[in-house]
């Protein structure tokens, strides 16, 4: 990862969404912890269902963010060069 971070146009912006996914995980661990103590087995699958789904959307939405400033940047940076010739 950290060489991923290093060859990126912006590697503050990949940190601070892996930053975002690290704290998603966390918020999921805590739900399923919390859902642990239910005594209603249908409840605590619903709980976990929903905390899986947001932490999957979350995800995909930090990816998708991730990617859409990589792409960005990158061609600013080749019409940079280009205007540059």
């Amino acid at each position: 990862m950290k060489g991923y971070i290093c060859g990126s146009t912006r590697g503050g912006s990949i940190v601070s969404g892996i930053v975002q996914i690290e704290t998603d995980i966390g918020f999921w661990e805590v739900e399923v912890a919390n859902a642990r103590q239910f005594s209603d087995l249908n409840e605590a699958a619903e709980v976990l269902s929903k905390t899986v789904s947001n932490l999957l959307l979350s995800v995909d939405n930090s990816v998708l963010t991730e990617i859409d400033t990589f792409f960005s940047e990158r061609s600013r940076a080749q019409q940079i060069r280009d205007a540059e010739k």
